[in-house]
């Protein structure tokens, strides 16, 4: 049986700082128990947590210092709350309890974070338990999950800062060992699972004329697979934000989300220091992203939204070929 997780992309896209790959490999499985069952108590035996995650090992000391460090390095990452001013400390599970006499794991899925896991209508990925628990490294089985999130545009991209935050790259490794210690064996395990699997820098633009330009990025590329069904269903559900929008008192502002980059809208608040406009989703509390703030600074214009989607390679080509343009222009017909 192959054994699919479904995971809202805020968990997709959180860090998992300092996680082994046995620990990577727990919490997916701890995650795929607690799909879909809302906030309720979920006794997991050892056995059933030892077959999800594909554990190998036969220590059970070992196996239960595993599971006690999973939950641990969770409580060490902070959640982003809609914006980067609100930060919470990421208890997913505030019940995790660990029974070695009766060879169980006990856990409850935090409230807050229930979205996570439950109900999911989109904004989602689907990772394959197996597969993923095949991946040696913590850092293929970082970039699995992304190469899946992105599993219908057969492209991520994303740039140095973020690809070393994400994978917890040491802060010292140079350009040349990230290549040689964690792409290039990360592609050769992953090309099983993404045909024609392949990843090449993008380089920051060269102001000087002199040396070699600095990496600013990478980008992954593989064949792209079907949309998922219930793309479709999300599709529909964006139909019916602007009924919502006027039955519930929001409106239209032209301005879109840092996080799904949809259309964003605005409600009249009130409270003890008087009114407020609240930016967000009309459907924030039962649609696909909740991001909410009052910051408006924080919000993307359609051109901020359409080059953050561009790749950068194809930006840095494009102001290349307007420059070239110009200069052609400016031979054929002189300056004014």
């Amino acid at each position: 049986m192959n054994e699919i997780v479904n995971q809202h992309n805020d968990l997709i896209d959180l860090p998992l700082r300092r996680f082994n790959a046995s620990e990577i490999d727990i919490l997916q499985a701890v995650c795929y128990r607690c799909q879909n069952e809302g906030t309720r108590e979920i006794v997991i035996p050892f056995e059933q947590l030892r077959q999800l995650s594909h554990y190998q090992a036969k220590d059970e000391n070992r196996f239960l210092e595993d599971i006690k460090e999973t939950n641990s390095k969770l409580l060490q990452l902070n959640f982003c709350l809609g914006d980067e001013r609100k930060w919470v400390q990421f208890a997913l599970f505030p019940t995790f309890e660990v029974d070695a006499y009766k060879q169980t794991l006990t856990v409850e899925v935090h409230k807050k974070f229930a979205y996570l896991l439950n109900q999911l209508s989109g904004n989602y990925t689907s990772l394959e338990l197996r597969e993923s628990a095949t991946l040696k490294s913590s850092y293929a089985k970082a970039i699995y999950k992304k190469l899946r999130q992105f599993r219908t545009t057969g492209k991520w991209i994303v740039t140095l800062e973020d690809f070393k935050e994400y994978l917890d790259v040491p802060a010292s490794y140079p350009n040349k060992e990230i290549t040689r210690v964690v792409i290039n064996p990360s592609v050769a395990e992953l090309k099983n699972y993404f045909e024609n699997l392949s990843c090449k820098p993008y380089y920051k633009k060269n102001t000087t004329g002199r040396g070699r330009p600095s990496v600013a990025g990478y980008e992954f590329t593989f064949k792209k697979v079907a949309a998922d069904p219930q793309d479709a269903a999300e599709k529909m559900a964006q139909k019916a934000v602007p009924r919502i929008a006027e039955k519930t008192g929001w409106t239209p502002i032209g301005k879109f989300c840092p996080v799904c980059h949809k259309e964003i809208y605005q409600k009249e608040m009130h409270n003890e220091n008087g009114m407020y406009f609240l930016l967000g989703h009309p459907d924030f509390k039962t649609g696909s992203c909740n991001w909410t703030s009052t910051d408006w600074s924080s919000v993307l214009t359609k051109d901020q939204v359409q080059e953050q989607e561009t790749p950068k390679e194809n930006t840095l080509q494009m102001q290349e070929n307007k420059k070239k343009l110009d200069g052609l222009l400016s031979g054929l017909f002189g300056k004014k």
